[in-house]
């Protein structure tokens, strides 16, 4: 993996820093208005706040962070990335793959997205969860369908996977192609990135890949200042806020086997 912006990504955390204390200018708002672009994807969700800020950075697209090494023909079990087809979406972070080249198994790999954390859609439900595993899962239906998906190990020289602290999940960069199938790996874009930046996750640790830090760290300012979907400070449509009790998975199926054992219960 190669990051062959470093110098303009510390210029924009600058201009990132400096957004804030422009917002208290309202000439320096309207000038920074004029100028605001938008990708598609987000534009909906700051057309109230992008009046307040500066020119959109697509961190994902614009090379800043890269696959370095051709996945075709790799065993993600044994040289950290290798190709893959989608078998279940789980969550905003986490998904089910199987290898496409393997020469030593076949197993469903659990793939938990490394140096991210969305809000939780599965056990305990927490707002934004929802959106952000329709999110992510739209993204990876499309590579799987029209596209390509690769995942690799988050440290340098891809080495042999590690699992997460659960013990069944493999920590993983996904890296897609919404539409080319079998895409050279210099066609790939970061999923795990593109979370962050559409304000679907906050940072998590990323010691295993301190080379990804600045952009992440920027990527996630910007969709604060953007207040762009979980960073919005509004609440969100899609979560019930009502006066519930959280029950975990475990206490409603020993409430079940209570209620078929005793009928009146």
């Amino acid at each position: 993996m190669k990051l062959n912006r470093l110098i303009p990504l510390l210029l924009a955390l600058t201009l990132l820093a400096g957004c804030n204390n422009a917002q208290s200018s309202s000439s320096t708002a309207s000038e920074a208005s004029s100028s605001s672009t938008l990708p598609e994807s987000v534009s909906s969700t700051t057309s109230e706040t992008s009046s307040s800020t500066s020119e959109f950075i697509d961190y994902v697209h614009d090379g800043t962070v890269m696959l370095d090494v051709d996945y075709k023909g790799k065993d993600f079990f044994k040289d950290g990335i290798g190709a893959v087809t989608l078998a279940t979406k789980i969550d905003g972070d986490t998904a089910h793959f199987y290898p496409v080249n393997t020469s030593t198994s076949r197993e469903k790999m659990k793939s938990r997205f490394y140096g991210i954390d969305t809000p939780e859609s599965t056990g305990k439900i927490q707002p934004y969860g929802h959106g952000a595993s329709v999110f992510t899962g739209s993204k990876l239906d499309n590579a799987a369908k029209y596209g390509t998906i690769v995942i690799s190990t988050p440290g340098l020289g891809y080495k042999v996977p590690q699992k997460d602290s659960t013990g069944s999940r493999y920590l993983s960069l996904v890296w897609i192609n919404e539409t080319k199938k079998d895409a050279n790996f210099d066609e790939l874009v970061l999923l795990n990135l593109w979370i962050v930046q559409d304000g679907w996750s906050v940072v998590n640790q990323l010691d295993k890949a301190p080379y990804l830090q600045s952009v992440f760290i920027a990527a996630e300012a910007q969709a604060k200042t953007l207040k762009l979907n979980m960073h919005s400070g509004k609440p969100d449509p899609d979560f019930n806020y009502g006066d519930y009790k959280t029950v975990s998975i475990l206490d409603m199926k020993k409430e079940l086997v209570k209620s078929l054992e005793d009928p009146t219960h």
